[in-house]
């Protein structure tokens, strides 16, 4: 879950709906100076679906009692991150190979970037069994996608690499929009082809966070409006139940943003 905090009250996005948002960027990607992914719909499917294991903790959240609100995707218990990485990937599998492959290596990534500095030894131990394990799934799958007289194409190095990072990239543009832009982000490093990668420049248009600049503009149309949804709270909880049956009753709304030039 993500939260976007607007003076006394909270914004609640579910990463699904935070992921859909993803997908919206993904489907409107590419020009002559941005590199379009292939197989487009595949990538597409991968972008909206990144959050897909996230669905059983998104109907019944879990309490911070520290915040009183349920648990940020950034300091919820690792526990929890592995199970739903775990998930993810084999949910996907139902919709699409090629997808599926794609969100268990972005699990992976992420997996990768966790510090573990400060946590418990098991969970060192937890996450080994889980690279394991999503290393042979992998590895299946891949085997499965050489063997398609389709997918064989998609599954080079070059290829199947820039789908990885164009995957962090809309996962990350999304988060900076549904998290609030407050200033000027960079997303560094954003391939515009198999070699060749550009910074991309997110401003808040005259101090307004849903409406951003972004340059060099990525995009197929001159501008662009993406949307996810999410729940404003007023107050904070302190019995998780009682949080999970009172979320359940609050009415979603659509929240827009417009990317422009």
């Amino acid at each position: 879950m993500i939260h976007q905090k607007i003076n006394d009250r909270i914004i609640l996005i579910s990463q699904p709906s935070h992921a859909w948002l993803a997908g919206q960027l993904a489907k409107a990607w590419g020009n002559d100076s941005f590199m379009k992914c292939e197989p487009f719909s595949e990538v597409c499917l991968a972008a909206e679906q990144h959050d897909i294991g996230w669905i059983d903790w998104e109907m019944n959240p879990e309490l911070n009692k520290k915040s009183g609100y349920p648990y940020n995707f950034l300091d919820m218990p690792f526990e929890s991150h592995l199970d739903i990485w775990r998930k993810g990937s084999r949910w996907a599998m139902m919709q699409n190979t090629y997808s599926a492959l794609l969100i268990s290596f972005h699990n992976q990534f992420l997996l990768n970037m966790h510090d573990f500095s400060d946590e418990p030894s098991g969970y060192k131990e937890l996450a080994e069994r889980y690279q394991k394990d999503e290393k042979q799934l992998q590895q299946r799958l891949m085997e499965e996608l050489h063997n398609d007289p389709y997918y064989y194409r998609y599954v080079g190095a070059d290829r199947f690499d820039l789908n990885k990072k164009m995957i962090r990239v809309w996962d990350y543009f999304s988060l900076l929009l549904c998290m609030g832009l407050k200033s000027d982000e960079i997303i560094k490093d954003v391939p515009t082809g198999f070699d060749t990668v550009s910074n991309v420049s997110l401003q808040p248009y005259r101090g307004d966070k849903r409406k951003i600049r972004v340059n060099p503009w990525p995009f197929q149309p001159d501008s662009l409006e993406v949307c996810c949804e999410a729940i404003t709270v007023d107050g904070t909880f302190t019995d998780e139940c009682d949080m999970q049956t009172r979320l359940k009753d609050y009415d979603k709304k659509r929240v827009k943003f417009s990317l422009v030039k």
